[in-house]
Parts: C-alpha cells; sequence; structure tokens
C-alpha cells in the first residue's frame, strides 16, 4: 500500500544491452518487458532513448533520476533513435511495483528529515481470522551498512535482510526500513556523492519518529538493528529516547581510521597475505581514506563521500556507547573479516559502564559481515555475503526483544 506524499518511480521495463549500454550517449536497449511502458511505447531491441520528459540518459544514475522524475507525472516523452532517424513516443506513466512479502502487510511510507523526502517501507505480520492480532506491537526499525544499495526486496527474497524482516514480522513484530538519500523514490543527488553521516542521522532520527507513531506500534516497545555503519548510527540516537533497546552486528566504537585499518589487515590475514605485503596494501588504503579527511577534500572511498568519512573520522562513538542509557545486544558473526571479536567485546564494556548487565554480546558460529553463514572460513573469505541465512539471527534477536519488552 502507498502512502500519499512520495510518488513511486516510473517503471520503464527496458534491459539492458550488454557492454556499456550508455556507450552511444542514450540507453540501448537490449529488450523490452512485457506489459512495461517501453513496450506500450513501441520500443525495439537496438533502440537508443536519448531522453524521457528533456532528462539525457548518459548513465545508470541519470537514468535512475529521470525515473524518479517520471513518477511524479502521468505520461512522459521518449526522445529516441532508431537506425538513426529521431522519434518520440508519449506514453503513460506505469509506477514499479510494489513489494509483495508472503504472509506480510506491506506498507510505502516517507519521512522528511532536513526538507528531503525519503522512503520508509513498513511490514506487519498478516494473521489469520482466528488469531487475535494485538493494537499495539512492538517495533524494529533496520538501519543498513555503508552500502548505497537499495533495501527494497523485490529481487532478492531469500537475501538475508529479507529472511530477517520476514522472520520479525512473523514473531509479531513491526518492522521499518529507511532508504537513504538519493537511492529508489527518495529524494535527493546520487547517494554515494551527498549522503554523510549528518544526513544519515537525519533521516534515522525522523524514521524512529515516524515508527513510534503508527497506531498499530507499542511506542515503549521500539528497537534500532543496526548492521555495521547502521550500528555506528545506532548508539548515537539513543538521545531520542524513543527506542527500547539497541541490537547492532559487525559493528565498532573504534576511531574510524583505527576501525578501518584493523578491517583491512584482518581480511588480508586471514587470507593469506604475507606481512610485507599486508602492510602495503593497508598503508595505500588508509592512505587513500586519510586524503579524504582534509576540509577541502572530494572524492569517495568505499562508495561513500569524504564527508562521511571526515564525519565518522570526528565522531566519538565510544562516548555514546558509555552514555547508552539502554539494553544492548552486540552480535558478531565467527567469520567477519571486518569487525574482530574484542571490538564486540569492546562495545559491551562501553555500554556497561552505567551498570553491569546492560548489555549483551553474542558470537554467531559460521557468520560473516554481511550475515551469511558458511561452513568454513575459507567459504566465506570465497564469498563474502554469498552464504545461507541462518535463522538464528531471527531466534536470538527477537527472543532478546521480547525479554526486554518486559516491564521494568
Amino acid at each position: 500500500m502507498l502512502a500519499p506524499g512520495l510518488p513511486r518511480r516510473a517503471f520503464l521495463g527496458v534491459e539492458l544491452a550488454p557492454g556499456d549500454p550508455f556507450a552511444r550517449g542514450g540507453l540501448v536497449v537490449g529488450g523490452v518487458a512485457p506489459g512495461s511502458m517501453a513496450e506500450r511505447a513501441g520500443l525495439e531491441r537496438d533502440d537508443l532513448v536519448r531522453a524521457i520528459d528533456g532528462w539525457p540518459l548518459s548513465s545508470a544514475e541519470a537514468l535512475r533520476l529521470a525515473l524518479r522524475a517520471a513518477g511524479a507525472r502521468d505520461e512522459v516523452t521518449l526522445a529516441l533513435e532508431r537506425g538513426g532517424a529521431p522519434l518520440e513516443r508519449r506514453v503513460g506513466v506505469q509506477p514499479r511495483a510494489e513489494e509483495r512479502l508472503e504472509g506480510q502487510e506491506v506498507l510505502y511510507d516517507h519521512v522528511v528529515a532536513d526538507g528531503a523526502r525519503q522512503r520508509v517501507i513498513v511490514t506487519r505480520a498478516t494473521l489469520g481470522a482466528a488469531v487475535a492480532r494485538p493494537a499495539r506491537a512492538p517495533a524494529v526499525l533496520f538501519l543498513q551498512g555503508i552500502t548505497c544499495s537499495s533495501i527494497e526486496l523485490h529481487a532478492t527474497p531469500d537475501a538475508p535482510l529479507a529472511r530477517l524482516v520476514a522472520g520479525w514480522a512473523a514473531r509479531g513484530f513491526v518492522t521499518m526500513r529507511l532508504e537513504r538519500r538519493g537511492v529508489g523514490d527518495s529524494d535527493g543527488d546520487e547517494a554515494e556523492a551527498s549522503t554523510d553521516l549528518a544526513m544519515e542521522l537525519a533521516g534515522a532520527r525522523a524514521a524512529l519518529r515516524a515508527l513510534a507513531s503508527y497506531a498499530f506500534v507499542d511506542p515503549a516497545a521500539v528497537f534500532v538493528f543496526g548492521h555495521s555503519l547502521g550500528g555506528i548510527v545506532a548508539p548515537l540516537l539513543a538521545g531520542e529516547a524513543l527506542a527500547r533497546g539497541l541490537v547492532v552486528y559487525g559493528t565498532t566504537a573504534a576511531p574510524w581510521l583505527t576501525s578501518m585499518a584493523s578491517g583491512f589487515r584482518r581480511r588480508l590475514s586471514l587470507l593469506g597475505v604475507p606481512v610485507d605485503a599486508r602492510e602495503r596494501h593497508v598503508a595505500r588504503d588508509l592512505a587513500a581514506v586519510t586524503a579524504l579527511l582534509r576540509d577541502d577534500a572530494v572524492g569517495t572511498f568505499a562508495g561513500r563521500c569524504a564527508a562521511l568519512h571526515r564525519q565518522l573520522h570526528a565522531c566519538d562513538v565510544a562516548a555514546a556507547w558509555r552514555g547508552l542509557a539502554l539494553p544492548s545486544l552486540v552480535l558478531r558473526g565467527e567469520f567477519d573479516a571486518l569487525v574482530g571479536p574484542e571490538e564486540a567485546a569492546e562495545l559491551v564494556e562501553l555500554a556497561s559502564a552505567r551498570g553491569p548487565g546492560r548489555s549483551t554480546h553474542l558470537e554467531l558460529a559460521g557468520l560473516d559481515h554481511a550475515m551469511t553463514a558458511h561452513a568454513t572460513l575459507a567459504a566465506s573469505l570465497r564469498a563474502p555475503g554469498a552464504g545461507a541465512f541462518d535463522a538464528r539471527l531471527v531466534d536470538e534477536t527477537a527472543a532478546w526483544m521480547r525479554r526486554s519488552c518486559a516491564p521494568r
């Protein structure tokens, strides 16, 4: 169900031609999806689509922005070439399909943070007529890692996030995912260039407030789950006093450059790279990150802008954990090549500064940084993120959140 206020981006329905489909100054059509805008406009294989409503299609990013702008219109004009001859086609806009998850109701809503609209996707379990659904349910806000990929689950129903959301919903939790600025339907420029830590925090705060405000959510039982970078953001939200507790996976409180160096070194060591070569690689990558810390620096590292790296480097994450007034569950995968067990243990120690027992550390055997399970460490290093889903992620987190909902 689509809530009013933020249009769904358009679905053109063009398969990209092999190689670089934008090399000819537009989008080369490799195929057309049945029933799509492209089919209704009569597009054919090898057509060159120059623009959508005057928006030149010079890159994949330009195509994404053009389709997002088209989503707010009823019709658009496609400017194309066929066999060198210019053509125009006027076609009605077809919104991208909404997510359908078995056993769940899906709500497409949005929040506004610093003037920008960001898509949020909310799910809750669909229960049979014989089962009474509570008027207000506990809820989880999921904050993703450093990647700028979409949090929609159309194409990846078996991905860890999809299985995690489905598992939480089946156990009676409402879930919310937040789409970054410039990704999917959300307002903003290309996410890799524009989304910094301040924007991450603004969006997360707006999403947390929105989640607690739904009539079907228990505002006293809202949790935050932060994966990797999301786990750095999570304790910084504690001052909102809206969360019941934090769950983090594969994250750290170490200073940003220290954390990056540790992750670089750990992965290369596990891969068996000799010490001398390992240190050369670490020095090279650290130099690339350090160069972004200057006030006038531009560019990206790991797909994220210089401002994000500067703000992370200046952020005292450890202090946020020491001041945490909420219970926390710290999860780490046994085969996490980026975050070490000592970093997870440090989080628990920091979170216990205000009293023992406030934080729990759980090491999950066989899981990698991307929350997928492998039979061996070697298998996880060969194909990180390509392992199987492990239901312990759902079992352990849901059980901990239920316990934390007990009267204080």
